[in-house]
């Protein structure tokens, strides 16, 4: 007869019920103690004693195995505190609900708490200190001591600190949607079309990744193409402007040529730096205009001869008058008539012979002096170092010289980048200057390239860019207009109609206007025809204002007295510019606004019409100075010829007020009546709507 099993045999070394049961609880236990009650003899003495002697005052019992093992289950469940103080209950006494273990000691839970949770489970870790394994250990501990036979404990692992813990995995849960009725054999066929579906789209990918592959070939194909395309395009434009600035370089010299002998030319020792009109050579031109006066002379002086010896031979009034020799020599009063009259048709001929001759000779000077600045430009281009269509910052190819300063010049370009033509001026410092001179160049320069950057208006001159070139040289890129400046056109035309003037004039004033409106408004200081560029080649055209070399601009520190300090005092066109700028009030700097251009615009408007300047015409800069011109300009006046509508006259006297705080600001001139368009009547119908007209019938 086997033996027959012991308690522990259906417990593992954990105290889990053993025979791949699931515990679900305490009752797993107590149902595995039952069942092996079941079929249990009744326990040797010695166990019987052991268990009697281990319990304390709950040991009343009849000595069966059933109640034995009964004692037993209810020692191997941890107690509560609540449970250590009051009677243990059987199996058949107590409620399955009640005999689950609430609120559990200090550092253990019951069995339960892994399994009452709907959420992921908890399962306690191998090792893990709980109410049976603590049990069991009392029981087996308490059997060791009586020395029990036959019967060798489970004793629970530990961890120890030389095997590290192993965390168990957490269950998952499962959803019931992830549930599927289909076989494996459904589930093979599903996971084989997926496997072909993928290599379908893998196929598929790798087709579309070589057509990308061969479009981006084709399109670097392409690319370097166009590159080589535009690089060609590029050197072909640059060999057409350069074919092109060459040849308008040599018709500009062929036509020079052309005009030194017609209109003359500088001696051989005139430099360009040289200021001596005795040394100008006149040319054929003018010769032949002066034979033309010398002829038209001896024939005026001719018909006054003539005219002496006619008077002389005037008929007598009556036959007793005058001698007998006067009578004898005196023309009939028919002949006397006729001669009168021949010499008073040749002396009105000779007016008109003389007035077409003074019109030869103020269009030659007019042409002279765009000679003589054509032959400067052309000096000044062959002796640049940049005449030989230099490329600058990689962008920028320099063509013709427009115009050179003090110390810069100005070339037209071409931009390659943005494809259009500007206007570059290249600042050069001499290196002959101190370092204070050079700093000095280079903070007006910067100061001009600053105020510019701001500048956006359709009437001014836009500042593009602004690099170095060497370590002496800089440039600032420009707008570039295609006419000339209003200084050309007003010495080829001599002067222009009032409405043309005033066209001129309005397009200034705005941009003026605009200049005043900034956050620190712009003083231009050097307003003159030659820095107003005729944007359309015309003055019915608009007009762009340049040079803001001498511009100042006011700060809100330094303003005094409602303008700035002159610290500039000699530099500009003296002939435009007011007498404020000439004076030093109480010894120090004048004291300067926007007036300074408002006398400017006045100045320009009146040479517009007379074709002439206000205050010292044909002086120079020099002798204005010594002479005190403008210092002593108080009052302008207007000559009779060509006439000029009152509310011009107003507008040019409220520039060029004496006292700079009678004088007009800016904004006072932008409103000034004679830019106001007047107001028209509508037309009134002679019979009104609803008005019975009785003269109708």
């Amino acid at each position: 007869m086997s033996p027959k099993p012991s308690f522990y045999h259906y417990l593992n070394k954990n105290g889990e019920p053993s025979n791949g049961s699931t515990s679900n609880g305490p009752h797993t236990v107590t149902a595995s103690i039952t069942a092996m009650a079941s079929v249990a003899t009744p326990a040797p003495p010695e166990f019987s004693v052991g268990m009697n002697n281990s319990e304390s005052d709950n040991s009343q019992t009849d000595g069966s195995p059933i109640e034995d093992i009964n004692e037993l289950k209810i020692k191997s469940v941890a107690k509560t505190p609540e449970q250590t103080n009051r009677r243990g209950k059987r199996k058949q006494d107590t409620p399955q609900e009640n005999r689950r273990t609430k609120n559990p000691a200090t550092n253990q839970k019951p069995i339960d708490s892994y399994f009452a949770s709907s959420e992921v489970a908890r399962t306690p870790r191998r090792g893990t200190d709980n109410g049976v394994a603590r049990s069991l250990q009392m029981t087996s501990n308490s059997d060791q001591s009586n020395d029990n036979s036959g019967i060798t404990p489970l004793e629970p692992t530990t961890p120890t600190s030389s095997r590290p813990k192993r965390a168990r995995p957490s269950p998952t849960n499962r959803s019931t949607d992830c549930q599927t009725d289909m076989t494996l054999s459904q589930l093979e066929l599903l996971e084989a079309g997926q496997v072909q579906k993928a290599n379908a789209e893998k196929d598929v990918m790798f087709r579309q990744n070589l057509r990308l592959e061969m479009e981006l070939k084709q399109a670097k194909e392409l690319a370097g193409s166009f590159e080589d395309k535009f690089t060609r395009c590029i050197n072909l434009t640059k060999n057409m402007l350069i074919e092109k600035c060459n040849h308008e370089k040599r018709e500009a010299r062929r036509k020079s040529m052309e005009d030194r002998i017609r209109l003359g030319e500088w001696s051989s020792s005139y430099s360009v730096s040289s200021r001596d009109s005795e040394k100008w050579l006149n040319g054929q031109a003018f010769i032949t205009l002066e034979d033309r006066e010398a002829q038209l002379e001896t024939v005026k002086k001719k018909i006054e001869t003539e005219r002496k010896v006619l008077s002389r031979r005037r008929p007598p009034s009556t036959t007793a008058s005058g001698s007998s020799r006067q009578r004898e020599n005196a023309l009939s009063l028919d002949e006397y008539n006729m001669q009168d009259m021949i010499l008073k048709n040749r002396s009105k001929a000779l007016k008109e012979d003389e007035a077409e001759i003074n019109y030869d000779r103020d269009k030659l000077h007019r042409e002279r002096s765009l000679h003589i600045r054509e032959m400067k430009r052309i000096i000044n281009e062959d002796n640049s170092k940049y005449s030989t269509n230099v490329e600058l910052h990689s962008r920028y190819l320099l063509l013709n010289l427009l115009g050179k300063g003090g110390f810069s010049e100005v070339y037209k370009a071409y931009d390659f980048d943005a494809q259009k033509f500007v206007a570059i001026k290249i600042h050069q410092l001499n290196q002959y200057w101190t370092d204070q001179k050079k700093t000095d160049y280079q903070r007006h320069a910067h100061r001009e390239a600053e105020i510019q950057k701001i500048i956006n208006h359709s009437k001014i001159v836009r500042l593009y860019d602004r690099f170095e070139v060497d370590i002496n040289t800089f440039c600032t890129v420009l707008e570039y207009c295609e006419g000339n400046d209003l200084d050309i056109y007003l010495k080829q035309h001599s002067k222009i109609s009032e409405q043309e003037a005033k066209s001129v004039i309005m397009q200034i004033v705005q941009a003026l206007k605009y200049l005043n409106e900034l956050e620190h408004p712009v003083i231009h200081y050097d307003l003159k025809p030659g820095n107003v560029l005729l944007a359309d080649g015309s003055v019915c055209g608009n007009i762009k204002i340049t040079d803001f070399g001498l511009s100042k601009q006011i700060l809100d520190g330094d303003q005094q007295d409602g303008g700035i300090e002159l610290t500039s005092q000699g530099a500009g066109t003296y002939w435009y510019l007011p007498p404020e700028c000439f004076s030093r009030p109480n010894g120090g700097p004048p004291i300067i606004d926007n007036r300074v251009d408002v006398w400017s615009i006045g100045v320009i408007f009146y040479q517009c019409i007379y074709g002439k300047k206000p205050f010292g015409h044909n002086q120079s800069q020099q002798q204005i100075l010594e002479n005190k011109t403008i210092v002593n300009a108080t009052e302008v006046n207007f000559p009779p010829k060509p006439t000029l509508s009152q509310d011009a006259k107003d507008f040019i006297r409220s520039c060029l007020i004496y006292r700079k705080e009678d004088r007009a600001d800016i904004f006072a001139l932008a409103s000034h009546h004679y830019f106001k368009v007047p107001n028209r009547r509508p037309a009134v119908p002679r019979n009104p709507p609803g008005i019975f007209n009785e003269n109708s019938n």
